[in-house]
């Protein structure tokens, strides 16, 4: 069955559905830039902020991929996620943690590995780097993390977690 269309939410709706993302705070003026308008569905209010207010599209975006993230809806979330990119490159930790569960639940773990490293590559993340070394290890391409997990065993004060990552390391070189 296709995808349901996105819904539009005021951001109300988006607290009401969310209640631990918090709106921003109004403009103390109304600039009278026509995405302020409520009345507007939220993707004709993004379209127009494209390029003026980066930060605020891409925070609507954000809100968007986590509703649809709720929904359980993986298309919509990449969909989401992915003009979120367009509306600020660098992209957050939250953005590729959701693309990464998404494609790994539509079965496509490599593109969740090179989103994972894209992502780790560009924000320098400790989260992001394990989910990608993780990644490696699932889809049978330890031998990629296995550099990484031998350096954090040298490294790491708490390395339980390293020598687990290199045992599944060993396991699925043996199967």
């Amino acid at each position: 069955a296709p995808a349901p269309a996105p819904m539009a939410l005021s951001a109300g709706d988006a607290a009401a559905l969310m209640p631990d993302i918090s709106a921003p705070a109004p403009a103390e003026e109304d600039d009278g830039a026509p995405w302020h308008d409520p009345s507007m569905p939220l993707a004709e209010r993004m379209a127009l902020a494209e390029g003026k207010a980066a930060p605020i599209v891409a925070g609507a975006w954000s809100v968007l991929a986590k509703v649809e993230m709720t929904r359980h809806n993986h298309a919509g979330v990449l969909e989401a996620t992915s003009a979120g990119l367009k509306a600020m490159p660098r992209g957050e930790i939250d953005w590729f943690l959701m693309r990464a569960e998404c494609f790994r639940a539509l079965g496509k773990l490599p593109e969740a590995i090179d989103d994972l490293k894209r992502g780790h590559d560009a924000l320098k993340s400790t989260i992001l780097r394990n989910e990608w070394l993780d990644a490696l290890i699932d889809a049978g391409r330890g031998e990629e993390a296995l550099p990484v997990v031998e350096q954090q065993l040298q490294d790491a004060r708490f390395r339980a977690g390293w020598l687990i990552s290199r045992a599944r390391i060993f396991l699925t070189k043996k199967q």
